[in-house]
């Protein structure tokens, strides 16, 4: 069995409509407290994504955000496509064009 077989982690975008009219055995309980799922915010394009990435918690430094902002835009730059069609074929190709780089210090 696949990891993504296995979990499933996407919560619903939307909640399902209201039960108008229901009978009276399947309305829901009145008064009952509703607990709905935290969704953060989402992004709708590859910029968007990349932007909400560099401000996360995990990215403290301006120094990285900046450095990590102009990879992710040379790495986009060389795929040439959205983010959800690049396979781990287009990676490996880009961290070739890397090698002949000096390691970060």
């Amino acid at each position: 069995m696949t990891a993504e077989a296995q979990f499933n982690f996407s919560l619903p975008l939307a909640l399902p409509p209201p039960i108008e009219n229901a009978p009276v055995e399947t309305a829901p309980l009145v008064n009952a407290p509703v607990v709905l799922p935290f969704i953060p915010q989402q992004a709708e394009r590859d910029d968007q994504l990349i932007h909400m990435w560099l401000r996360s918690a995990r990215v403290k430094s301006d120094r990285t955000r900046e450095v990590y902002g102009r990879d992710s835009a040379r790495f986009l730059g060389y795929v040439g496509k959205p983010l959800r069609s690049v396979t781990i074929g287009d990676v490996q190709g880009f961290a070739d064009t890397l090698l002949h780089l000096a390691p970060a210090t």
